[in-house]
């Protein structure tokens, strides 16, 4: 009986416990307008891809940016010759040297370029341009995601209203069957007139169904939109009520300051720099290029077969020079990378004119 009455408690314990758990859920579940645009902020797939291409962009112009800096590596060698070859290079007339099959040897070298024939420079300012196109279009898709937010926000305000008439019809219209019904029983109404009552009280019931569906779709939008994990259905709290609207009358005014401010604008216009910058830097293929050049290394010969009296095996060199290499024929290489270049560019301009038509049309049809 101990057992028993043991286990009873354990169950309601634990039962409270569930409900209590599933209370705080749902109450966390409840937000108003701005929870729930914060929420999205965060959580949102769409500003974490915006957010990766705006870093990506970053890292591109950090890039382009290391093209201007020296380079300098650290290089190990090991050669075996089927002839014997000297260490090191004579220096004089008569110089004895040392021989063997192996070399060995550690160098390091730098390179600093003078010139790139512009390519640097337009790299740069591509990826800058680049940089501000995932900046603007990241500020647009939060602007996109904040509006969602809202429209879905105050379309389930407006749902709970509609689904509060709805039910209050349904009452309404079963206290008429009632009364309907007592008619009937007294014979002072027709069936007939209890049938249409029943009808209109099945299609009310009907609507019910379908507008709590409806509800239950912008729930799931809304849980889709706030980036939510799991099986979240999110309520809302607030109140519908009037805003104060924008009133712009004139159509030309309306499309310039929609063009100033639009930050998908912003984004195609700085796409087209920087598909020009990058025409600049595929042409730059075209021209030479000066380098600074100087390494310094170690030699040793492991094994030699002929070192002379006096002839050292291991020795330093070092070396520096000036390159200008001067392109005569890469295979139409550069030719096709400016043809791509220039396609692109062409694109990112129509889509630029595409974007400005759209947003004239979307200014004209608001007002």
């Amino acid at each position: 009986m101990r057992r028993l009455l043991g286990l009873m408690l354990f169950l309601i314990l634990l039962s409270a416990a569930v409900l209590e758990l599933s209370g705080q859920e749902d109450s966390s579940l409840r937000l108003t307008l701005e929870e729930a645009i914060e929420m999205a902020l965060e959580q949102n797939p769409d500003i974490a891809e915006a957010q990766s291409r705006l870093a990506e962009a970053e890292a591109r112009v950090r890039t382009a940016r290391a093209g201007n800096l020296p380079f300098l590596k650290a290089r190990a060698v090991y050669d075996y010759w089927t002839e014997d070859q000297r260490l090191l290079p004579a220096t004089r007339n008569g110089e004895p040297g040392v021989f063997g099959p192996e070399i060995m040897g550690a160098e390091v070298a730098a390179t600093l370029p003078l010139y790139a024939g512009g390519r640097v420079s337009a790299e740069v300012a591509s990826s800058k341009w680049s940089r501000e196109a995932a900046m603007a279009q990241l500020t647009r898709t939060r602007e996109m995601l904040a509006y969602q937010v809202t429209a879905t926000f105050y379309g389930l305000l407006a749902q709970a209203e509609v689904l509060r008439s709805l039910e209050a019809g349904v009452q309404a219209m079963e206290e008429q069957q009632r009364s309907v019904q007592a008619l009937v029983d007294a014979e002072k109404a027709a069936r007939v007139d209890l049938l249409r009552v029943n009808v209109r009280r099945a299609e009310l019931h009907e609507r019910v169904v379908r507008e709590r569906s409806n509800r239950t779709i912008q729930q799931l939008a809304l849980a889709a939109l706030l980036g939510a994990r799991g099986a979240v259905v999110p309520e809302v709290r607030g109140e519908l009520g009037k805003r104060d609207i924008v009133v712009c009358t004139n159509a030309a005014d309306c499309v310039q300051k929609a063009l100033g401010q639009r930050a998908d604008y912003r984004a195609a216009r700085a796409a087209v720099f920087a598909a020009e910058a990058a025409v600049s830097a595929a042409r730059s293929g075209y021209l030479p290029t000066v380098t600074v050049q100087a390494s310094y290394a170690e030699r040793w010969m492991p094994d030699p077969t002929d070192q002379p009296e006096g002839g050292d095996d291991w020795t330093d060199v070092g070396r520096g020079g000036l390159v200008v290499e001067m392109p005569i024929f890469d295979g139409r290489l550069t030719a096709a990378k400016v043809a791509e270049q220039k396609a692109r560019l062409l694109g990112a301009r129509e889509r630029f004119r595409k974007l400005e038509l759209q947003i004239r049309f979307e200014v004209e049809a608001a007002l």
